[in-house]
């Protein structure tokens, strides 16, 4: 009588809200194998109740990631709110998904732009991350950005980066934005090489490899080299003939708007 008060409570432990006729045929089976005299028995209807168990646990992996999954798509549509919803629940369920405290970090960081508050909290969410898989370079990015830009720790915020460079050496947008904290704090050289590093990892007829040209012109230019940033400025016209940043920057440099189809790579 114990066993089965005892079989009947880890059917409603487990099996309620599991649902389904398999779970059902399972549960049916292993009441009737747990009242035979025979010990064998008692072995098929504990192994019954593991699978009831197994049941539930691959319920939790499939509602932890469609929490996750729609996560991903409000954060993707900045639904930023709704996707921080979505992704507690998925760490309710798996407290130790670091790609999900990242995603979290990056909608925190979002709502910190208009409330400042919330910075604190994707700090803390990227190092959680970090502290559960220390080679995700991800989380450093993120790091980066908030420290040197949002709460002027410059040295903290290019340390970061670096961090992120080191951890994943073709990581395109850790060199973009690392280039822009050199620019900004006066170091002209390193953020020259920062932007060629972006442009020698990514594909070179992208429109984005546009404005990393226009960057690495605009940093010749503060420079003085004025023979580098032109043929920044033109790189950048190849790949995107409307670029408005590096039309002005030719313009800067004494090259009229109307003779851009004459610079070399454009003459017919």
């Amino acid at each position: 009588m114990r066993f089965i008060l005892i079989v009947f409570l880890t059917f409603a432990i487990f099996v309620g809200g599991c649902g389904g006729d398999v779970a059902r045929d399972y549960y049916k089976k292993a009441t009737k194998l747990s009242k035979s005299k025979k010990p064998e028995d008692w072995e098929k209807a504990i192994a019954k109740f593991e699978d009831i168990i197994n049941l539930k646990i691959e319920s939790y992996e499939y509602i932890h990631h469609l929490h996750k999954k729609m996560g991903n798509y409000l954060r993707n549509k900045g639904f930023w709110n709704k996707a921080v919803h979505h992704y507690k629940k998925a760490l309710e369920l798996q407290p130790n998904d670091y790609k999900v405290h990242y995603s979290l970090g990056i909608c925190y960081a979002n709502l910190g732009r208009t409330q400042e508050a919330y910075l604190e909290k994707a700090i803390e969410e990227y190092y959680v991350a970090i502290k559960i898989s220390p080679s995700f370079e991800m989380p450093y990015l993120g790091l980066g950005i908030i420290y040197f830009f949002k709460k002027g720790m410059h040295k903290k915020g290019i340390d970061c980066l670096e961090k992120a460079i080191s951890l994943e050496p073709e990581f395109i947008d850790a060199y973009v934005t690392l280039g822009k904290c050199y620019y900004e704090t006066g170091n002209l050289e390193k953020a020259a090489a920062s932007y060629q590093k972006a442009i020698k990892r990514s594909p070179p007829r992208i429109k984005v490899v546009a404005n990393y040209y226009n960057n690495l012109g605009i940093v010749y230019q503060t420079m003085g080299d004025k023979k580098q940033a032109i043929d920044c400025f033109q790189k950048s016209l190849k790949i995107n003939p409307n670029n408005q940043i590096a039309i002005k920057g030719l313009k800067e440099l004494g090259i009229k708007v109307y003779d851009r189809f004459k610079i070399k790579g454009f003459a017919k």
